[in-house]
Order: structure tokens, then C-alpha cells, then sequence
């Protein structure tokens, strides 16, 4: 053993820090063959009870910064790295990150934050051995996932949930509980770290051009089918890329962690609970464990559209429910027993964003989840969704035509539109109705912009099934938000009835701009122009009101008639009297709200409204020769007979 002083350690500490700041791209392939493997035994002599002299408090920061350089260097360049590193090394390396958090927090006695260290660790050696197209080279991973499969079956679930106590020195039982715990999230961390590596390969994979067999081996993929039979449930595509196949046969060992002798593991007991836990490393492991699983079927996903799939993840249906269980519960803090009998109240982020995690990545992967969930399930879901975005209602931002914006796809948002996609013709009927019959009732402000949003994602369906039901209540679709647009100032404060008349706007440039639904052409243009020209029509010229409407809702607006008059012509000119209103109206307020305008106090609109107005004038320039047209009486001798 080498015994180095306190000095050294922190030298050593300051240095890895300073090269893990390089960027991997500075490193050369000469470099790594010497610098690496030094790094590499240094991170373990940093662990408590070989590192000499130095204090708990260097060890922890040597080993973090090690364990931190150690990932780059190896993800710099796989390639490389893959010729210094030989399979024991890997299988040491995979085995010791496995069992390196709960040994030093046993050690130790303090929560270290290793975890994230090691999982990075394990998802870059995770990238080297996907440079190796050889199978043989992953025999190491059913060492590693036995090692997995003992940290999960070692946890007295039951117990710990019986007692609700706490994980103090003194209790043995509590102890022992806590060592389990520690060791459970370690391996879930490590777990969903290589599931992270393999989905990027899977990922990039699917950019490739299946088409062209360049580099794929047909004899070694046959051996290997034939070879381990047990792997034919993931199939097999001719066109598959050797690191997709390589990525489906290390999933090989997958279902062996969650099982112990024909029973699952009991981890998995973790999901069926129904309260926040009250014990701070019992949510840690259910975070892990949730964001395992989200990793896991984003894998599967993207595994069936290399060959057959693997089996989807175990306790998927009971997760869902534990989400739709927790979530509503979220806000709510959760206690944490003191020393001095008290209780604190702790809010865990973490086990909040794992939650949202699971639902994103379901509602992602929900068309390849056989057998999908009951419809009333999948009622609730939309609800709790609903019920997320009232939470967020003050961000909630829509696209210009009333669609999802790309930076939302992951939020609350991009999660319940992709759920009234794939909903079938029942269940998105009964969204559409519960929708309408609610925003009657003019709700508070929250969830009138939940309502409002989730409208706006059901009226811009495609699918034949959906579309029919959004006919079908097209008229009551433009009542209600025509009404919820004159209502709004009356119902909220002004700030709050801008963004609700935004959000309707909104509304109805997402269901004019839908190219599969017919409007008439009466009834329906004077309902559309006079929704957007109720926010203008009070502006005079001479005389400013006490509000004007803001920036965003002007520009609301002016997408909507924009989108009128280009996919709705016929619509608009059945109602000219109105559009010149309505374009009047932000003609004032323009006047109004402009640098040197006649009303000083009003909020100066920037230069993009004016610029918007330009281009909807300039578009209504297009189509004054067919309004004159229509307008001008016809000629005199069309009127009188012809003469012979």
C-alpha cells in the first residue's frame, strides 16, 4: 500500500480538477495510454483506509476529481481507449464503481455524492466496449449485472416501510437498512448510466442509413443468436448496425437484475407505496428507480425499430400508477425526524423531476407499450397532466400558430399533447367535451390557461378519428372561446385576462389553421374577426383607454388574422366590415403605445408588433381586388338585355 500525505493528496486533487476543465478533444491518443491508467489507480488508492494521512474531507475531493478526469479521458476517445483498456480491466472497473458509494459511506459514515461520479464512470466504459463489435467482449456484463441483481434483492422493503424511522447510528436494524439503501441506489445509478450509453448508441443509430450493409457481419451474428439462444427475444434486423447489435445483446442481462429466484426484486415493493416517503434514502432509491425505468423504455422504443424488441420494463403499469399517485401530492412536504424529536419539512426535487421523467418518457414510447393502459387510467393521466400545467399556468407559452414550441416538448405541456394524439376516438371525446364544459364556466385564472392550452393541442388533431370529433363540436368550439374572450376582463384582473384572451387566440389560430375541418361562410367569419376585433374595438384615436392589450396578445392577433387570410379567404371576406375594425383598433394602439405617442403612460410595444402590422396590411393589399370585386354592384350592361 502507498501511504501519501495530506499535501500530496490535495496537489493531486488541484491537478485532475484542472485537466478534467480541458476540453477531451485536447487530449492525444499517446497521452492516453500513459495518463490514464495512473489516473486510474490513484482512484483507488483515494478511497477511506488507503489514502494515508489525508482527511476524510481531501479524500472525498480527490476522489471526485479523479473519478470526474478518469470519465473524460475515456470518452475523449473511445477508440483509443478501447485498445488500453482489456476486458478484466473493464469488468474491475464496472464491479468496483458498483461497490465503491456504499463502501466509502460505510467508511465515512456521511452521504457522499459519488454516485453521479461513478455512474458517469460506468456509462463511459459502457462506450468503449461499444467500440469492440466482437460479442465475446461483453461477457463481463453478466458478472456486473449479478452484482446489480444482489444490491436490489438485499433491502428490507417492508420493514423500513413499517417502521418510517429514521437511519441513525445507534439502531442497528435502522443501519443495516440504510447500508441497503445506499447500496440499491448505487446500483440503480450505475444501472441507468449504462441504459444512458446505450440508448445514444441506439439513438445515432437510428440517423444511419439502414439500407446499406456497410460494416455488418453476418457470420458473427448469426454465432451469436445460435449461440445464446436466450437473446433471440431481441431479434435481429439484416440491416442493424453492429454497435445496435451490440446494444441489444448487452440488454441480454437486463431482466436477471429485477429477479431473484423467479421473484422480483424487492425494489420493485417500492412502487406500490402511496404517500411521500418519510425516509430521505427510501425516496432516493424510488427516484433512482423511476428514472431507471424511464431510460429502459426509451431503450426498448428504440430497439424496436432496429429488430423485434426486448420485453419492456418490469413494474412499468405499476410506476404509471405510483406517478398518478405521488404527483398530485408533490407541493406537499414530507417529514424527516430530528434527533431532538422534531420534524422538518423537506420538499425532494429529486424525486419530483424522476417522476415527470417516467411520464415523458411514456408518453413518448406510449405507442410501443403493449398492453396500454385501462382508459380510465389514461383518463386520470390526462387529468393529473391538467392538473400540472395549472401549476405552471404563469409560463405557459404557445407557438404562433397555436402549437407546441420545440422547447417545450419535454415540459408538462408536450406530454399531455402527445397523449391526446395517441388517445383513442372514446377518450379524446370525453377530453374534448370536459374541456368545453368547464372553460363555460369561466374557472379561476390557473386552470383557465390549463383548459385553454389543452384545447388549443385537441382542435389542431389530425388523425380521421379525432378530426371527426372536433367537427362535430366545431360550433360550440368557437362559441365557447369567442365568449371566453369577451368574458375574461370581466371575470380576472387585467393581467390576468390578457393572457387568458392570448391563450383563446391562440385557440382559434390552432382550429382555423387546421387544414382538415370546413367553416361556413357567414357565421363563422363574423365569430372569428370578432373574437380578435373585441380587444381593439374600444381603442379611439383622440381618447386612450386605461388598458391596452400586451405585446404578446397583439402579436396573437395578428397570427390569427394572418392565418385567416391565407388558409381562410372566403371566411374573412364575409366579414370585411369587421376585419377593417379590428385593423383599425391596432392601428390606434400602435399610435398609442409607440415611442412619442399620445398617451405617455401606456407600455411601449416593441418594434416587432408594427412590423407584424405591416405585414398583415400588406396582405390585405393582396386581397382588395377581390373584396372590390365582391363589393362593387355589377356593371350596367350586364344588367340591361342584349340587342340584336
Amino acid at each position: 500500500r502507498c501511504h501519501l500525505c495530506s499535501t500530496v493528496w490535495h496537489s493531486i486533487a488541484n491537478l485532475c480538477s484542472a485537466l478534467a476543465s480541458l476540453p477531451g478533444q485536447w487530449f492525444r491518443a499517446h497521452q492516453l495510454h500513459w495518463l490514464l491508467p495512473n489516473v486510474l489507480v490513484l482512484t483507488q488508492l483515494s478511497q477511506s483506509g488507503l489514502a494515508g494521512e489525508a482527511s476524510p474531507n481531501e479524500q472525498r475531493h480527490a476522489l471526485a476529481a479523479m473519478l470526474t478526469l478518469s470519465s473524460i479521458l475515456i470518452r475523449s476517445q473511445p477508440t483509443e481507449v478501447a485498445s488500453v483498456l482489456d476486458d478484466r480491466a473493464c469488468s474491475c472497473m464496472l464491479r468496483w464503481c458498483l461497490s465503491l458509494p456504499a463502501v466509502v459511506s460505510m467508511l465515512d459514515g456521511q452521504h457522499l455524492d459519488l454516485e453521479e461520479r461513478c455512474s458517469e464512470l460506468v456509462a463511459a466504459i459502457t462506450t468503449v466496449m461499444l467500440q469492440r463489435k466482437d460479442i465475446a467482449h461483453w461477457a463481463c456484463w453478466e458478472e456486473w449485472a449479478e452484482g446489480i441483481r444482489v444490491a436490489l434483492s438485499s433491502a428490507p422493503v417492508r420493514d423500513v416501510e413499517v417502521r418510517e424511522g429514521s437511519c441513525e447510528k445507534g439502531d442497528a436494524t435502522a443501519q443495516d437498512n440504510g447500508d441497503s439503501w445506499s447500496r440499491q441506489s448505487a446500483a440503480l445509478a450505475c444501472l441507468t448510466a449504462h441504459l444512458g450509453s446505450l440508448l445514444e448508441e441506439l439513438s445515432v443509430g437510428m440517423t444511419m442509413d439502414h439500407g446499406s450493409t456497410r460494416g455488418v457481419r453476418r457470420g458473427c451474428t448469426h454465432e451469436l443468436w445460435q449461440s445464446h439462444p436466450q437473446r433471440d427475444v431481441y431479434g435481429h434486423a439484416a440491416g442493424a448496425q453492429p454497435e445496435q447489435r451490440a446494444s441489444a445483446g448487452s440488454l441480454a442481462w437486463l431482466l436477471h437484475c429485477f429477479h431473484c429466484d423467479g421473484i422480483s426484486s424487492p425494489t420493485l415493493l417500492l412502487l406500490h407505496t402511496s404517500t411521500w416517503p418519510r425516509i430521505a434514502c427510501t425516496s432516493r432509491v424510488l427516484a433512482r428507480l423511476l428514472q431507471c425505468l424511464a431510460v429502459w423504455l426509451r431503450c426498448h422504443y428504440h430497439s424496436t425499430r432496429v429488430g423485434k424488441s426486448f420485453s419492456l420494463p418490469l413494474g412499468l403499469k405499476e410506476a404509471i400508477g405510483c406517478c398518478m399517485r405521488l404527483l398530485p401530492l408533490a407541493k406537499s412536504s414530507f417529514a424527516v425526524h430530528t434527533d431532538a424529536g422534531q420534524s422538518r419539512c423537506i420538499y425532494d426535487i429529486d424525486l419530483h423531476s424522476s417522476l415527470i421523467m417516467l411520464l415523458d418518457a411514456y408518453s413518448s414510447c406510449i405507442t410501443v407499450v403493449q398492453p396500454p393502459l385501462p382508459r380510465n387510467e389514461a383518463q386520470r393521466l390526462v387529468a393529473l397532466l391538467l392538473f400540472q400545467l395549472e401549476t405552471q399556468s404563469a409560463s405557459i407559452e404557445l407557438g404562433p400558430s397555436g402549437r407546441l414550441r420545440p422547447e417545450d416538448v419535454h415540459a408538462p405541456i408536450g406530454m399531455l399533447r402527445r397523449l391526446l394524439i395517441a388517445a383513442d376516438e372514446a377518450s379524446f371525446a370525453w377530453t374534448l367535451t370536459g374541456l368545453l364544459s368547464d372553460l363555460r364556466a369561466m374557472p379561476a385564472v390557473k386552470r383557465a390557461r390549463a383548459l385553454l392550452v389543452a384545447l388549443a393541442h385537441s382542435v389542431s388533431a389530425s388523425s380521421f378519428q379525432h378530426v371527426i370529433h372536433v367537427a362535430a363540436h366545431q360550433q360550440t368550439v368557437l362559441s365557447v372561446l369567442r365568449s371566453t374572450v369577451l368574458r375574461a376582463g370581466q371575470a380576472y384582473g387585467h393581467h390576468e385576462a390578457d393572457s387568458v384572451r392570448r391563450l383563446a387566440l391562440q385557440a382559434l389560430t390552432a382550429l382555423a389553421t387546421n387544414d382538415q375541418l370546413k367553416f361556413t361562410t357567414a357565421g363563422d367569419g363574423a365569430t372569428f374577426l370578432h373574437a380578435v376585433g373585441s380587444l381593439f374595438a374600444h381603442i379611439e384615436l383622440k381618447s386612450p383607454p386605461m388598458c391596452l392589450p400586451s405585446a404578446s396578445t397583439f402579436n396573437a392577433a395578428h397570427f390569427l388574422l394572418m392565418g385567416l387570410l391565407r388558409q381562410r379567404a372566403k371566411v374573412v371576406h364575409s366579414a370585411l366590415h369587421l376585419l377593417i375594425s379590428t385593423v383599425r383598433g391596432m392601428l390606434y394602439e400602435i399610435g398609442h403605445a409607440a415611442p412619442g405617442g399620445t398617451d405617455s403612460s401606456a407600455k411601449l410595444l416593441p418594434v416587432e408588433c408594427a412590423r407584424n402590422l405591416r405585414r398583415l396590411l400588406e396582405e390585405i393589399s393582396l386581397h382588395k381586388k377581390v373584396t372590390r370585386n365582391a363589393m362593387r354592384p355589377p356593371p350596367l350592361h350586364a344588367m340591361c338585355p342584349l340587342r340584336c
